[in-house]
This record gives C-alpha cells, sequence and structure tokens, in this order.
C-alpha cells in the first residue's frame, strides 16, 4: 500500500504543502481502511472505490478553486509555498485545459461471523 509520505512528488503534487500546513491531517485515512478492515475479524471482506476527476468550468472545480484559497495562506504561513505558488494554484483551476483528481471515495465492508447457537446461551 502506497502512503502519501512514500510518493514521489508528481504523485500527490500539493499533499507535501498540505501536510506542512496541517501535520496532524491525515490524508491516507481511506488507504488505512483497507488493512484495518481485516483487524476486525470480518467474513466477506470486500472494498470499493471511486475517484472524482476535476474538470475545467465544472462546479468541482469551482470547489476545487475555493479550497486551494482557503488553504493557501496556511501554506504560505507554514513555508511550504510562497505566494506566488499559492496564487497560481488558486488560479489553476480556472484554465481550460484543468484536469486533476479530487476526492477519493473509498468504501469497505465485511459481515461479522456467526458463533455457534450453544455459544450465544448463557
Amino acid at each position: 500500500m502506497l502512503t502519501v509520505s512514500e510518493a514521489p512528488d508528481y504523485a500527490f503534487p500539493h499533499s507535501q504543502t498540505t501536510q506542512a500546513a496541517f501535520p496532524s491531517m491525515a490524508l491516507s485515512q481511506g488507504r488505512s481502511l483497507l488493512h484495518q478492515v481485516h483487524l476486525l475479524g470480518l467474513a466477506d471482506v470486500g472494498a470499493d472505490a471511486e475517484i472524482d476527476i476535476i474538470r475545467a468550468g465544472t462546479d468541482l472545480a469551482e470547489f476545487y478553486q475555493l479550497s486551494q484559497a482557503a488553504l493557501a495562506l496556511p501554506k504560505v504561513q507554514a513555508g511550504a509555498l510562497s505566494r506566488a505558488e499559492a496564487t497560481a494554484l488558486i488560479d489553476r483551476p480556472g484554465d481550460d485545459d484543468f484536469l486533476a483528481c479530487g476526492f477519493v471515495h473509498i468504501g469497505v465492508w465485511g459481515q461479522r461471523t456467526r458463533l455457534p447457537e450453544a455459544q450465544h446461551a448463557t
């Protein structure tokens, strides 16, 4: 399992700056679920994932742009980005060729194993 901290810079271009500004933010929590579900003793474990692709001119691009604007000052204050770099990130979703990965939705499931009836009686 690849975590954000193990990935090359090009794989998660903004994660390092976000982590610098918000050190306690768990950017890999969804990936951790894939391991953690096995610790619950469930049967028939499975998982599925979807990722949003952000395109210029969409509502998701506007949300991305607003998110970058909200994150800009903490990233600059943490020394993770210069003002010019932060401004470029805020402006980027307005470019016609903008395309980025958005939210990753990870779901995991499993079933509790049933105990034999004799073990249920008290």
